[in-house]
């Protein structure tokens, strides 16, 4: 389901035509390109600026740099079952918001690894990544979602909702993030609900490692499972 609904926001985007969509992700003031000095990796998310815009279906990079592999990583929130991101704003938001609308049914727990199940901290294999491409790969890390909201921009009212949004969840590192492919945060401008508990917690997801063509995070897992590792968890 979060596959699609994340397919359906890349169709409203081709629909929307001048409107568009935009990522939205942290930014700064960017110097001349020949003042500009090099910056760490954690830091050149927040300075290369919103990282592409999609028109009628088709992906640019706006400004024309290379897809980041990291961008800053926000915890959901436990409530009632479901793990959500809320967004506050002055004067509040009015009824067409889900924020203020009941939350779907609660995520079923997940299942517990088993106890012979091998696995590798994903931080440790993101250093080469490209050696693993297309293999079956059973990786732990932290789960959270990626602060670049991918949006559909439609001018709404004050404190009111109509564009529908989407956040990739991904597992950590200090280089390179994994996207999990299917799983997401999704809905509007006052609340994300997430599709798996990214509040933080470290688990265990197994799928096969592919490239991702004119996104970031650049590498995500397809077919994903997720499960809790033993306590303490310990890579074999």
């Amino acid at each position: 389901m979060a596959g699609e609904r994340l397919f359906l926001l890349g169709f409203l985007c081709g629909a929307l035509g001048v409107a568009g969509c935009r990522d939205h992700a942290p930014s700064a003031p960017k110097p001349p390109a020949s003042t500009q000095p090099a910056l760490p990796s954690a830091q050149r998310a927040e300075a290369d600026g919103p990282p592409r815009v999609a028109r009628n279906g088709t992906v640019f990079i706006d400004p024309p740099n290379p897809p980041r592999p990291h961008y800053p990583i926000e915890f959901a929130k436990a409530i009632s079952g479901r793990y959500v991101l809320n967004r506050s704003r002055h004067g509040g938001w009015n009824a067409t918001c889900s924020i203020l609308q009941p939350l779907p049914a609660a995520l079923k727990p997940l299942p517990r690894c088993a106890d012979d199940l091998a696995f590798k901290p994903w931080p440790e294999l993101s250093r080469d990544p490209d050696a693993l491409v297309g293999k079956h790969l059973v990786v732990s890390g932290v789960l959270g979602a990626s602060s670049a909201v991918f949006s559909t921009l439609v001018a709404c009212g004050a404190g009111s909702c109509c564009n529908g949004r989407g956040a990739e969840i991904l597992l950590d590192a200090p280089d390179v993030q994994l996207a999990l492919a299917g799983l997401s945060c999704h809905g509007d401008e006052s609340r994300l609900v997430c599709d798996a508990p990214a509040d933080g917690r470290t688990l265990v997801a197994s799928g096969k490692l592919e490239r991702t063509r004119d996104r970031s995070p650049p590498w995500h897992l397809v077919d994903v499972t997720l499960c809790e590792p033993p306590k303490p968890e310990l890579s074999r």
